[in-house]
Order: C-alpha cells, then sequence, then structure tokens
C-alpha cells in the first residue's frame, strides 16, 4: 500500500508477483474467484455499454422530435393563414363592386363589405394596377390559400401520429436491452412512417453493423485492436424527393442547387425526360423513363410539368412556363456553380402549378437556383 496517497486518488495495491504469473493462481474449479471477477467486470462492460447505446438513441429520438415539433409548428401556422382566405375573397368582391369609384393611383381604398354594409373594408392596392387586377391579385392570393388545405389537414394528423408513436418509443428505449442497437433503426423506422429520414436510419443501420460481435465487450475490444483501420464508407449525401405519377411514370425532384446536380447529371439516364420551370429559380425534375419504350402521354407531360412549377419560386402564380426536354439534350456548362444548366430542343407547356397527389408538398429551398 502507497503511504499517504495524495486526496482524491484510490488507494493502490502493488503484487510483487508479476502480472502473468497469475495464471497459476487461478482456480480450476468452476465459479472460482477469477472466474467470477472476470463475469463481474465483463458485466459491468455491457452495463456501461448498453446505456452508451441508450444514451445515444434517446438523444436521436429527441432530435427526430424537435423536428416534427418544428414542422408542425409550421403547418399549423400555414393553416391559420389558410382561414383568412374567405375573408380576402370577399375583399376582391368589393373590389369589383366599387371598381368605378376607386381613384386612379390608388394605394388604399375603403368600401363596405357587400355581404355586411356595417362592416367596412380597408384595401391595401397596388396603385400600378387597375381595381379589376388588384382583385385578381387578392383572388389568387386566396385560392393559394385554399388549395393546401386538405394536404395539410393530412400532414398534420400524421405528424401528430408520428409524434405519439416517438413518445412510446422514448420510454421503449428506456428499458431497452442489447436488442436496441440491432433493432433500433426498425424501431426509429416505424415510428416515423412517412417522415423518416434516410440518412439517419442508414447511420443507425452502420452503428449496428459496427456493434459487439458475439463473445462480448472483451472480444470486441480484442477485435478493434486486432482489425486494420479503415475509413468509414459513406452513403450517398443526396435523397430527391421521389413521386408516381396517376399512370405509373416515377419522377426525381431535387431540393437544393446540389441535388439538382445529382439529379440531373447523375441519376437522370439519356431518354429520360428533364423539366424546370422557365426564367425563375426552381427544382430539377426528371422523368424517369426506366426501360419503357413508350413516351409519355400528355397528361403525364403536363402533370410533371405543373409538379416542376409547384416546386420553384412560381408557385403562387396561376400560370406558369415550363420548359422540358430529354437529358441528352442537358448539359452543365464548364466550371459553372451547381444548378446551372444549358438547354436545347426544348418544348414548353403552360401549367398551373400544382402539388404532387402524395408525397412532401414542401417548396424550394435554395435561393440560386438558375437554368
Amino acid at each position: 500500500r502507497l503511504p499517504d496517497p495524495p486526496a482524491g486518488l484510490p488507494v493502490a495495491f502493488v503484487s510483487p508477483v508479476p502480472l502473468p504469473s497469475l495464471e497459476a493462481h487461478r482456480s480450476r474449479r468452476p465459479g472460482g474467484l477469477f472466474t467470477q471477477l472476470e463475469k463481474s467486470h465483463e458485466e459491468v462492460l455491457r452495463h456501461e455499454e448498453g446505456r452508451t447505446v441508450r444514451e445515444a438513441y434517446l438523444r436521436l429520438l429527441e432530435k427526430e422530435e424537435r423536428r416534427l415539433l418544428q414542422l408542425h409548428g409550421k403547418l399549423r401556422a400555414e393553416a391559420r393563414s389558410a382561414e383568412t382566405a374567405p375573408d380576402l375573397r370577399r375583399r376582391a368582391e368589393a373590389l369589383l363592386v366599387h371598381a368605378q369609384e376607386i381613384p386612379r393611383g390608388a394605394d388604399r381604398f375603403a368600401c363596405p363589405d357587400p355581404g355586411d354594409p356595417t362592416r367596412t373594408f380597408e384595401i391595401d392596392l397596388d396603385p400600378t394596377l387597375s381595381p379589376p387586377a388588384n382583385a385578381d391579385r387578392i383572388f389568387r392570393t386566396a385560392r393559394r390559400l385554399e388549395r393546401g388545405v386538405p394536404l395539410r389537414a393530412r400532414r398534420i394528423r400524421a405528424l401528430e401520429e408520428a409524434v405519439a408513436r416517438l413518445s412510446i418509443l422514448k420510454e421503449r428505449a428506456r428499458t431497452g436491452g442489447t436488442e436496441l442497437e440491432r433493432k433500433g433503426a426498425g424501431w426509429l423506422r416505424e415510428a416515423l412512417g412517412r417522415f423518416a429520414r434516410k440518412r439517419e436510419i442508414e447511420r443507425w443501420d452502420r452503428r449496428a453493423a459496427d456493434a459487439a460481435p458475439a463473445g462480448g465487450p472483451a472480444a470486441s475490444r480484442s477485435a478493434a485492436r486486432e482489425a486494420p483501420v479503415r475509413k468509414r464508407e459513406r452513403g450517398p449525401a443526396f435523397h430527391p424527393r421521389t413521386y408516381k405519377t396517376r399512370e405509373g411514370w416515377t419522377v426525381l425532384v431535387g431540393r437544393s442547387n446540389a441535388e439538382n446536380d445529382f439529379v440531373s447529371h447523375t441519376l437522370a439516364r439519356p431518354e429520360d425526360f428533364w423539366f424546370h420551370v422557365h426564367g425563375c429559380p426552381g427544382s430539377h425534375v426528371v422523368l424517369r423513363r426506366q426501360g419503357r419504350k413508350d413516351n409519355p402521354s400528355v397528361r403525364t407531360i403536363e402533370e410533371v410539368a405543373a409538379i416542376a412549377a409547384w416546386f420553384s419560386k412560381a408557385r403562387t402564380s396561376r400560370k406558369a412556363p415550363v420548359v422540358y426536354t430529354l437529358k441528352k439534350y442537358v448539359r452543365r456548362p464548364r466550371k459553372a456553380p451547381p444548378g446551372l444548366a444549358l438547354v436545347t430542343r426544348e418544348k414548353t407547356v403552360m401549367v398551373e402549378p400544382r402539388a404532387p397527389e402524395q408525397g412532401d408538398p414542401g417548396g424550394w429551398t435554395d435561393e440560386s437556383d438558375e437554368d
């Protein structure tokens, strides 16, 4: 024993016999002292590793829960804005009724509500537009707010259900045993459903693949010492939105300039169709042929063009021009920034921006896209 050990340090015990020689002192009987010590040590290590796995998994669940709650709050705010659509329509109707009374160049006009004469509207105007054009602008805003109401309501309900499943999974994780690391990715995918992020699922799958082999923590540490150090392979960083048209064609939609490059120049094949809204930042949209010999119908072309207009800055327009061509006529200029493309042999179709019938109705997320 060390004399007067420093404060805060444990008392040290030194054996005069070299540690390898302790092998001769092992008890050959089952349940001997050394066997019990080894089992206790393995149990402590197993407990510590399990606690580390639980803490990491709970952090992941809390992160996903925060993400879903933020999206829920955003959708609820949009739903509250949509409640103003009927009032906007009445304002636009009031403008049409009193169009002859509005002075030219006025930026504000007060008039009674046609449905309730006791109520007066104060309506902001664009002085460069005529009264009918101002009314049409307000009607467009009302239509935009009303268009997403059913889809938004379904997504809000789905988010609330996913958050409830995450809360149950958190309680399950706090008492989870060794199966947490192996089954955690599947549990997370089941809880999140359509809101699961492929990147997080793959990350936990890789963790399970790197987990301790059969033989316990000691075998894991021994294998780690013996195995050569290798750089962990990373999966692709891009996961574009994927949709199906009414006629069964697959549609890919980029979500940023970098992902647009990936969709257009890596995933798309020469005979696929490429779409982009004309003269406005937006997603690159690819209609995949996938070995089909037939060409898409006019209905499918218009449906995909409407999706391209929806995922662009032209979403609020009544009509938007969308260009489309075969992917082999789309190229990236040399030394150009991501998202820039040169197109030849294109055709143009005028469509109303429309969200896909299934999937995420989220919008364009990058400010600097060009075409």
